[in-house]
């Protein structure tokens, strides 16, 4: 503790005596919080830091870093999956004897728990967190804190999540430094953190809190809850055209209210309906997402994200839409040959496949492989590769893809920085290299902010994470991947011909043990699909190919996305299909000549 920081709420003069700190600096918080609350708010006893930052000037003292995730043992709670409870329940637990300043009490304070009860009154406290008082209806009651984001120290992986939480009350409700009356069901989410009993309005004769508050939800669905799943979640629209994905929901237990879709507005000339709009209570069953585009609609890809919200609940998922040319559709000549490939499965989305920290060109000699199991081109425009540390700290090792950079279908993209030496020339440089060898975690994000500590991080959306080495503490399932030695990497099964693209949310399950490296680029074959396709080709020919079940291709689907100058394509076949080649010029430029 820096002199000259600790401050007091009550008797400044002695807390100041007894640390050896002068009266006048412990008198600070006094001064900040009268000035905060005006005379006469409502106080306890409580030691406190001197922060201009903070709502009332001041930040607390005691088992801050637990209160707050800056303890050693907060990467051991997993906001993701956290424990639903109750009141009586938490009430109950033993309180440790002693309470440990800077350590948590497993399994009481190194789990998020969920409580639904009434939110009876809320304050402001001069240590800046806001005070809310849980009642579960028979007596009992809990307190629950959610602290200034400018209280949390650097490196929280709470950080986001207490930001968020913070936001969520403070649009309802404007605290102050006494008492006012909410009376409101609630749904709160946060760390149990056993406090010091000294005088807390609402306290639990144990003292356990939720501290810090990560969530809140106001007027919660009377339990249950719901997932929404897009089919297909690759949609390809001609221009002049429209295609459609089914949302489906699906109600849990005790779920029972009406659940509406939206989405942000597409590009100009696009438009996304909703049929229905909203689902009746209980809220289960089917929408159809309809995807409509102009003549004059710009040819591109890009991801319409589809909320679904009710009864307290929010869930969303992702359709990529690739808008194309319209014009007639007609093969070239006779050129066409099939041969029958291998089939294989994979994920539905893009996956880092294969990973090296150091080669023979000493620590920095790393590469980054990413494989596409979906039967179409994806457009890595607006991603990134993100590194962080194996406490998940975000480093500057990573790369933002160019505008354009596309993994083929059922294909290799091969990601390096300039001091890479492989054989395997990479498709993607410019990564900035930084990978630690021990441990550390690799995300695929739709996105290129920088993404916070918490687990897993929140900002833009992760498409695939791996977390390798023990110390890993965000690796898919809790379970990281080997860490790769030295020229050695770590690969996705199946790792053979038929592609990387097993994803179990498991990293140990998903990933081979450390093996030599053998980095494949996009001009690495893989037999993944019932077809090969090929045909005659000009030099400078640039083609477009199409799948349809229907021999007209009325209803066709691009499976080579321009500008291709590879005279062939593999496809995963799904019974009788027909396929259309064409040269292509321009967006709107096919022919079949």
């Amino acid at each position: 503790m820096k002199a000259g920081l600790l401050v007091a709420r009550q008797w400044p003069a002695i807390l100041a005596a007894g640390i050896g700190l002068s009266a006048s600096l412990a008198a600070r918080a006094q001064a900040a919080a009268s000035a905060a609350f005006g005379p006469g708010f409502e106080e306890e006893s409580e030691p406190l830091v001197f922060n201009a930052a903070a709502l009332t000037g001041s930040c607390g003292v005691e088992r801050w870093s637990v209160k707050t995730g800056t303890d050693p043992d907060a990467g051991q709670v997993n906001l993701a999956a956290p424990s639903a409870n109750t009141i009586a329940v938490m009430t109950g637990w033993p309180a440790p004897a002693p309470i440990p300043p800077n350590n948590r009490v497993a399994p009481y304070e190194t789990t998020a728990w969920v409580l639904t009860a009434t939110l009876t009154k809320y304050k402001l406290e001069s240590d800046s967190d806001i005070h809310l008082i849980l009642d579960d209806g028979s007596g009992r009651t809990l307190i629950a804190e959610i602290p200034d984001p400018a209280c949390v120290g650097t490196g929280s992986p709470f950080a986001a999540a207490i930001a968020n939480a913070r936001a969520q009350f403070t649009a309802r409700y404007t605290p102050t430094g006494s008492f006012q009356a909410a009376n409101i069901p609630v749904q709160v989410t946060g760390a149990g953190m056993f406090d010091f009993l000294h005088g807390q309005t609402g306290v639990a004769p144990n003292g356990i809190e939720l501290h810090p508050v990560v969530d809140l939800v106001f007027n919660p669905a009377t339990g249950g809850d719901f997932s929404l799943f897009a089919a297909p979640s690759a949609l390809t629209v001609a221009r002049g055209g429209a295609a459609a994905s089914t949302l489906s929901v699906t109600v849990g237990s005790g779920f029972n209210a009406a659940v509406a879709f939206s989405a942000p507005p597409p590009p100009a000339g696009v438009s996304a309906a909703f049929n229905p709009a909203t689902l009746p209570a209980p809220g289960g069953g089917n929408s159809r997402l309809t995807i409509a585009a102009t003549t004059a609609a710009a040819c591109g890809v890009f991801p319409l994200t589809v909320t679904a919200a009710g009864g307290g609940r929010s869930h969303a998922a992702t359709v990529n839409v690739s808008v194309v040319d319209g014009s007639p559709v007609a093969p070239i000549g006779n050129t066409l040959r099939l041969a029958r490939a291998t089939a294989c499965a994979g994920a539905g989305h893009p996956v880092l496949s294969q990973l090296q920290t150091a080669g023979a060109g000493g620590a920095s000699d790393e590469f980054i492989e990413l494989y596409n199991p979906l039967n179409a081109p994806y457009d890595l425009s607006g991603h990134a590769l993100k590194y962080h540390s194996a406490a998940n700290n975000p480093g500057s090792a990573g790369i933002n893809f160019p505008a354009g950079t596309q993994i083929p279908a059922h294909g290799y993209l091969l990601v390096a920085p300039a001091t890479y030496t492989g054989s395997v020339a990479p498709d993607v440089g410019g990564m900035t290299a930084g990978l630690a060898a021990a441990a550390g975690h690799v995300y695929l994000v739709q996105g290129t902010a920088t993404l916070t500590s918490a687990c897993p991080p929140v900002g833009d959306v992760i498409i695939d994470r791996i977390g390798y080495g023990a110390g890993a503490v965000c690796a898919e399932g809790n379970a990281p991947a080997a860490a790769p030695g030295g020229g050695q990497s770590v690969k996705r099964l199946p790792n053979n011909a038929g592609g990387s693209g097993q994803d179990t949310d498991n990293n140990a399950a998903d990933f081979t043990a450390a093996s030599a490296s053998a980095p494949r680029n996009r001009a690495t074959v893989v037999s993944c699909g019932a077809v090969q396709l090929s045909w005659g080709a000009a030099a400078g020919d640039a083609y477009r190919v199409y799948r349809d079940s229907s021999p007209d291709l009325s209803t066709r689907q691009l499976i080579a996305s321009p500008p291709s100058s590879n005279p062939s394509a593999s496809d995963a076949m799904a019974g009788s299909q027909f396929y259309a080649v064409l040269n292509y010029t321009a967006c709107g430029g096919e022919s079949a000549n």
